[in-house]
C-alpha cells in the first residue's frame, strides 16, 4: 500500500536547510522583540531575502467561504436556469470566475504580509539592493488546485507588492498529485516578476536542488525526481492532496499495491 511519509516541522526543517547552505535567519540579527515586521531568511552574499509562510488552512472549508459559495452557486442557479435542470455538468464559466474571486482575499493577506515583512527588512537593515524572494508551503490548503493558487499569487504580483521579485509554490506534508503519474509530488514551483535578475533565478534554481537532497534526508529517498523545464509540466490537471486521501486516488487509477515501495517523488524545478 502506498504510504506517506511521516509529517515534518516545516519552520524548524526551513531554519536546519537555510542554515546548511550559509544563510542566516534574520531574528538572529535583529533579536526577538525587534520594532519592525521581519522577514525571516537573508543570503547575504546572493542579495536575497526570504520569507516563508505555511498554509495549513484550507480555507475552502471556512464557515464564511462554504456560505458565499452556497450564495453563489444559488445566484448561478436562478441565472442559468440548464445548470439547475442538469446538475451533473460541469457549471458555467462564470462560476470558476467567482470562485477565485472568493479564494483571491486569503492569498492576498498572505502577500501582502510577506511584502511588508520583506520590505521593512530590507531598510532597517540597509539591504535595499537585495531581493525577495516569498516561498509559499501549501500544507493544507487542498480544495484548490495548485494552478489557480499560483494564477491568483502570478496575477496580483503583477500590479501588487513590489518587494515580491520571485516566489515558489511547494508542498511538504502534503503532495500533488498528476493523473498521468502514480508519483505523490512534492513540487517546487517558481515564478519571477520582471525585476527577478538572472542572478535571482540562477539561486532559486540551485536552492530548489539543494531542497530535494536535503528533504530525502528527512523524509527517505525519492522514487523519482526529475528536473523539468519551464513549461514542460502541465499543472492545470494536477490537485492537491492530503496524506489520508492518496491511498483512494492511488488505488482509483488502478496501480498495484506495494507495501515495500512508497511512490512519492522529489521537486520539479520551474
Amino acid at each position: 500500500m502506498w504510504s506517506p511519509h511521516d509529517p515534518i516541522p516545516v519552520e524548524k526543517t526551513f531554519d536546519e536547510f537555510v542554515t546548511l547552505q550559509n544563510g542566516v535567519q534574520v531574528s538572529s540579527l535583529v533579536g526577538e522583540s525587534p520594532t519592525f515586521k521581519n522577514a525571516d531568511y537573508l543570503f547575504n552574499q546572493d542579495r536575497v531575502i526570504i520569507e516563508l509562510k505555511e498554509i495549513q488552512k484550507d480555507f475552502g472549508n471556512d464557515k464564511n467561504f462554504l456560505q458565499k459559495h452556497d450564495e453563489l452557486v444559488d445566484k448561478i442557479e436562478r441565472e442559468t436556469s440548464w445548470w439547475k435542470r442538469l446538475r451533473g455538468m460541469e457549471p458555467p464559466p462564470e462560476y470558476y470566475h467567482e470562485v477565485v474571486r472568493l479564494f483571491r482575499p486569503p492569498l492576498q493577506r498572505i502577500l501582502k504580509k510577506a511584502n511588508r515583512q520583506i520590505k521593512e527588512t530590507k531598510s532597517e537593515l540597509n539591504l535595499r539592493d537585495h531581493q525577495g524572494l516569498l516561498m509559499i508551503v501549501n500544507d493544507g490548503f487542498v480544495s484548490f488546485p495548485p494552478a489557480l493558487v499560483r494564477s491568483i499569487v502570478d496575477e496580483t504580483l503583477t500590479h501588487s507588492y513590489k518587494s515580491l521579485d520571485a516566489w515558489v509554490y511547494l508542498n511538504v506534508n502534503t503532495y500533488v498529485d498528476l493523473p498521468w503519474s502514480e508519483n505523490a509530488i512534492l513540487p517546487w514551483i517558481s515564478s519571477y516578476s520582471c525585476r527577478a535578475t538572472d542572478e535571482l533565478v540562477h539561486f532559486v534554481d540551485d536552492l530548489g536542488r539543494c531542497w530535494r537532497k536535503f528533504l530525502e534526508t528527512k523524509i527517505g529517498p525519492f522514487d523519482f525526481s526529475e528536473e523539468a523545464p519551464c513549461g514542460t509540466v502541465n499543472w492545470d490537471e494536477a490537485v492537491a492532496v492530503a496524506p489520508e486521501n492518496r491511498d483512494q486516488i492511488y488505488e482509483r487509477k488502478g496501480w498495484q499495491s506495494d507495501e515495500t515501495n512508497s511512490k512519492k517523488s522529489g521537486p520539479d524545478n520551474q
